[in-house]
């Protein structure tokens, strides 16, 4: 209805450093969480992980990009281990 309303034209929503950096850091950290339920099962080791890193990054917010590479490097650990059959993506069949 905005956009209807606006003249049918969509507005540009500019984002700055800090609004990018809380974006990539939610994506990383929803696709980690999404990957560790692929096989179906949530490890308590798994759990801790995100809570720690959820916890840095929330008492330490200066280490916000750190902690976004750091999700990114687990991401890319699970997802080799998913690629070369360590892993078992169970909720794909």
């Amino acid at each position: 209805m905005f956009t209807a309303s606006a003249g049918g034209q969509i507005p540009v929503v500019h984002f700055d450093d800090h609004q990018k950096l809380e974006i990539f850091l939610t994506m990383a950290q929803s696709f980690l969480g999404f990957l560790f339920l692929t096989n179906m099962e949530f490890r308590w080791y798994e759990a801790l992980g995100l809570f720690s890193l959820w916890f840095v990054q929330f008492i330490l917010p200066e280490w916000r990009e750190e902690i976004t590479f750091v999700y990114f490097f687990w991401i890319m650990v699970e997802l080799l281990r998913a690629f070369a059959g360590t892993k078992k993506l169970m909720a794909f069949g």
